[in-house]
């Protein structure tokens, strides 16, 4: 792995109980401050999004469809030195009209760098454009 990444973004879409592709040209991401900070080391997609890279601190936001949907992931990155981990798998139903996701992520503790680990589940009411923000 690229010594430099310091954050890395795993997420699988099902809808209605079936895997379904994510386009690696549907994902666009932006920040607080000036993207060309971040150096990119790579997204890649087909059932399953990676995104891999080095950042800056500040604000991030990902973006991709999947299928109609869009899918938007708010998550921070608090210190340029900090190694963070996303790991995500959304389920849509559509005959409910909701949206559900499990999730694990890790973070240092600031104080003794020690990996904190976080785990749960949410659920929201479905829509065209469904946001998830994840802060530690």
């Amino acid at each position: 792995m690229n010594p430099q990444v310091k954050v890395t973004i795993n997420a699988e879409v099902f809808i209605d109980g079936v895997q379904v592709p994510i386009d690696e040209n549907s994902v666009t991401v932006t920040m607080d401050s000036e993207l060309n900070e971040t150096g990119f080391s790579s997204i890649t997609a087909d059932n399953k999004l990676t995104i891999k890279y080095r950042a800056p601190y500040g604000d991030f936001e990902y973006a991709f469809y999947a299928e109609d949907y869009k899918i938007i992931l708010n998550l921070p990155h608090f210190n340029e030195w900090e190694v963070n981990e996303y790991n995500y798998v959304i389920s849509i139903d559509s005959k409910s009209q909701q949206i559900s996701y499990d999730y694990e992520y890790s973070y240092p503790e600031e104080e003794t760098y020690k990996t904190i680990t976080k785990t749960g589940k949410q659920t929201q009411p479905l829509q065209k454009e469904n946001t998830i923000s994840q802060y530690h």
